[in-house]
Parts: C-alpha cells; sequence; structure tokens
C-alpha cells in the first residue's frame, strides 16, 4: 500500500512539472519574438502584441521581420503596422487570421467611417484608405509569403474593397479653374461651401 502512494505521487509530481513545462514553452517562442524586435518597438506596442492571441500575435511578428528584411522600413513604419494590425486582430475577437473573410475587412474599414457632422472635412476617409493599403500589404504577404513581393497577388478577400475618394477631390476635378476662395468673402461652414460649389456646377 506504502509503494503504491509513493509512486502515485511520484506520478502526480511529473505531471505537474510537464505541465509547467509545456506551458513555458508555449509562451517562451512568442517572447523570444518580441524580443527580437524589440529595438523597433515602444514598450507600448510590445503590450499591444501579447495581448493579440497566439497564433495572430506570432504572425504579425513573423510578417514584420520579414518586412524588415523585405523594405528596410523605418522605425515608425513597423509601430504603425504593429498598431494596425493588433487594432484589426482586437476588433475581430483574435479571430485567426487563416479565418478573416472580405466581409469581416470591410465591416472593421467601416468601423471608421464618420458622418458629416462628426467630420465635414472627411479626415477618416484618409484613415480608411490607410488601414486599407496596410491590410492589402499584410494579406498579400499572408496568402503568398514564398512570392516576392512584387510577385504577390492581390488575395480574393481585398478584390471589392476600392479606395475611397475624397468629396473635396471629386469638387476640385470637377472645377479645377475655381479657386474656393474666390466664391466666399468670409469664412462659412464648410457644408454652406459645399452647397455653394454644387450650385455654381448646376448653373454652369
Amino acid at each position: 500500500m506504502f509503494i503504491f502512494l509513493k509512486i502515485t505521487t511520484s506520478c502526480i509530481l511529473v505531471s505537474s512539472r510537464t505541465s509547467k513545462t509545456t506551458s513555458t514553452s508555449t509562451i517562451n517562442p512568442l517572447n523570444d519574438k518580441i524580443e527580437n524586435i524589440a529595438s523597433e518597438l515602444s514598450s507600448s506596442y510590445t503590450r499591444n502584441l501579447l495581448y493579440a492571441a497566439g497564433d495572430n500575435a506570432l504572425t504579425i511578428i513573423d510578417y514584420v521581420t520579414i518586412m524588415k528584411t523585405e523594405v528596410n522600413y523605418s522605425p515608425n513604419y513597423g509601430n504603425d503596422t504593429v498598431r494596425l494590425l493588433c487594432r484589426f486582430s482586437k476588433y475581430h475577437k483574435n479571430k485567426p487570421f487563416k479565418e478573416i473573410s472580405c466581409n469581416d475587412i470591410i465591416e472593421f474599414l467601416d468601423s471608421l467611417r464618420k458622418t458629416e457632422t462628426q467630420a465635414p472635412l472627411h479626415k477618416w476617409i484618409g484613415s480608411y484608405n490607410l488601414y486599407r493599403i496596410y491590410l492589402l500589404r499584410f494579406f498579400r504577404w499572408y496568402h503568398s509569403p514564398d512570392l516576392e513581393p512584387s510577385m504577390r497577388p492581390k488575395p480574393s478577400l481585398m478584390e471589392n474593397i476600392p479606395k475611397l475618394k475624397r468629396k473635396e477631390e471629386e469638387l476640385s476635378k470637377a472645377l479645377p479653374s475655381v479657386r474656393i476662395n474666390s466664391l466666399v468673402s468670409k469664412p462659412i461652414p464648410i457644408r454652406k461651401l459645399i452647397e455653394k460649389i454644387n450650385y455654381i456646377l448646376k448653373a454652369n
């Protein structure tokens, strides 16, 4: 009886040690990879990586590491890439990148949209287009990592997501010879200014 208890206790100890070892080995690869690019990232971005779910965090780190070799990016570009991809991952509750669909990307980009009242100058469109570019580059690499950067095709999940144009750009193309300053004698709200330009366009 005594021998049986001793053996059982030993098995429990071995099992406990194995569990701790497995847990440590699961965490270490992520920490090791973070350390390899730590010089390029501020502490806040490093924490963001840790907050991202396992596979997504490792994928983001792999992408940033490879991009450093391919394009020799600046620290700011690396930080922006990490920030955006972590935000994207968090938005979808760390859904594995391999399961991301076109609708997931559209939903995320649409979350950046703002109403006319919130952003009359439509600055959100700049953020929308910038995030679209970063996601396009990332998923090109993710779905064709073995190809040269210039040879990577646009993945199907990004096919129907075009760049947005700001209304101000469309108006400037439609009325290239008219200066906005000549239309008004004093500052007016942007909405009224656009209405005035539209009125001139219709009159012509």
